[in-house]
């Protein structure tokens, strides 16, 4: 039997290491980590969940402008289908933003008696709802077409108070046209995630807080903080958005991750990392959109 010398064992596991090493650098320096990355996320999944999924290997950058006029603190974002367009929110003066799908800033419109306004949602129609972050506030307001500036006074709201009065409060808001909920993530200390149901009925005893254990677990097993949310119509997937993770992370609605993208340089067609991701949302046609203060705006759209 041939025996195999200490040294010649140490030897053969540097040269290993080393070829491993070289491999590496050439993935990570053409697209190959990409096409690796993908497919060992595609053989964790039945052909029927792949298919269902919204596989976010699969994007890649196709714009990245700065805000016009917009210096700071954009926060938030989501689109609405009937008018075709997206709405964002500054907390530094409070405003409503819409914003074409190239980023142009159409309008914006003041928001009187907010305090620190972090996330919004479309739920339908004219309405929105948007989270007011140290409250930890959830208030419905309307935008039309002639809406020039929007007061607080009288507006429904319900405030959910998990540690309110610190600035680690409500970063992301998805509403799940299914059911008619609202999924709530608590950015840190501790990060959260929530489904308020109830919140537009008009018997109030209908309202409630559900925490789902195993969907929270992967949430925060997958992230250093949470910072934006969005649920897709087609699937039910949730995506969820964390800057300090510098990632997004496609989950089903049983806690089960499905496919990732990352935020960093290199990867996704990405020049740079996105610097501090606040906002996520998606379009009809599958586009996802990315808002990253200071004023950031990046368009994602799937390869092919």
């Amino acid at each position: 039997m041939t025996r195999i010398s200490r040294h010649g064992r140490f030897k053969g596991v540097a040269m290993g290491m080393a070829v491993m090493a070289a491999t590496l650098t050439l993935v990570h320096e053409t697209d190959a980590d990409d096409l690796l990355y993908g497919l060992y996320l595609e053989k964790q999944l039945t052909p029927e969940e792949r298919e269902g999924a919204v596989w976010l290997p699969d994007y890649q950058l196709v714009s990245q402008v700065e805000l016009l006029g917009i210096d700071d603190n954009a926060s938030g974002l989501t689109w609405n289908p009937q008018t075709e367009t997206l709405f964002a929110v500054l907390n530094g003066p409070n405003q409503v933003l819409e914003l074409s799908q190239s980023g142009d800033v159409l309008r914006r419109i003041p928001l009187n008696g907010f305090q620190d306004v972090e996330a919004i949602t479309w739920i339908g129609g004219d309405n929105y709802v948007v989270a007011d972050e140290r409250y930890q506030s959830l208030v419905t307001i309307q935008v039309t077409p002639d809406t020039k500036e929007i007061d607080r006074t009288n507006l429904e709201s319900v405030t959910i108070g998990i540690g309110a009065g610190t600035n680690k409060g409500f970063e992301g808001l998805a509403w799940d046209s299914q059911d008619n909920s609202i999924y709530v993530v608590r950015e840190r200390d501790p990060m959260q995630l929530m489904k308020i149901s109830g919140l537009h009925n008009q018997s109030r005893h209908q309202f409630g807080v559900h925490v789902d254990a195993r969907l929270e677990e992967t949430v925060r097993s997958n992230n250093e903080d949470l910072s934006g949310l969005h649920i897709d119509p087609r699937s039910g997937h949730l995506l969820v958005l964390s800057d300090e993770s510098n990632l997004v992370t496609e989950i089903d609605k049983t806690g089960k991750p499905i496919s990732y993208m990352e935020l960093f340089e290199g990867w996704h067609g990405l020049d740079e990392e996105v610097p501090q991701a606040e906002g996520l949302t998606m379009d009809d046609n599958g586009d996802i959109y990315i808002l990253s203060e200071p004023n950031h705006f990046y368009r994602f759209s799937k390869a092919g």
